[in-house]
């Protein structure tokens, strides 16, 4: 038995691995994933491609990445991953894996801008909340959910470039632990069972 515990693209990788275990009829169990500022929905930093400024909304942070993202050859295969129709297409696919495996959404919220666009804030520097929360993921995807939201950048680098102290990084403050340790620690129990537990509602 395990539980899985993901930041960022490791959220992808993670669902991904939890498909290749069942379909190879594995004897391990998963008993929870909790994603920190991992992607469920197309990411902002490349939608629409190309276009950091239409991407980002008017935030800094993001058009600086999102220009140096999208200027690297290397990168191109994960900028057209996160397409709407490519992403919707893979997640599609994951109808069924997560059955009766709890997931805690933890979502950065750092960055907000009055009157933004609703799709691209409140953010971390590189998720929006919306993607964070999986709010427009269908149940059949990801039949039980929990979200939290706290004033936390995406990581250590992010907090860094905005001048702030570690401990503002989604991955390095103390309440996302408890927060992952609670996830782990109600694994299995019927704590987990109620889905939609401080998530947003679908748009």
């Amino acid at each position: 038995q395990i539980d899985l515990v993901a930041h960022s693209l490791g959220g992808i990788f993670t669902r991904n691995a939890i498909k290749n275990l069942q379909d190879a009829h594995s004897s391990i169990t998963v008993m929870s994933l909790t994603t920190l500022g991992s992607p469920w929905e197309p990411v902002m930093l490349v939608s629409p491609p190309n276009d950091p400024v239409a991407a980002c909304d008017g935030s800094a942070m993001c058009e600086k990445i999102s220009a140096g993202l999208q200027s690297i050859e290397s990168l191109r295969p994960v900028v057209e991953f996160f397409q709407p129709a490519s992403f919707s297409a893979w997640t599609t696919q994951q109808v069924g894996v997560l059955d009766k495996i709890p997931v805690t959404l933890i979502a950065g919220t750092y960055f907000t801008k009055v009157a933004g666009r609703a799709d691209k804030w409140p953010n971390d520097g590189y998720i929006q909340y919306n993607a964070a929360t999986a709010r427009n993921i269908s149940d059949a995807v990801l039949p039980i959910r929990s979200c939290f939201s706290e004033p936390y950048t995406h990581s250590l680098y992010t907090s860094k470039l905005v001048g702030e102290k570690d401990s503002a990084a989604i991955t390095w403050n103390t309440q996302s632990a408890l927060i992952v340790e609670n996830a782990i620690r109600t694994a299995g129990t019927d704590k987990q069972l109620i889905n939609r537990l401080g998530c947003p509602p679908p748009q």
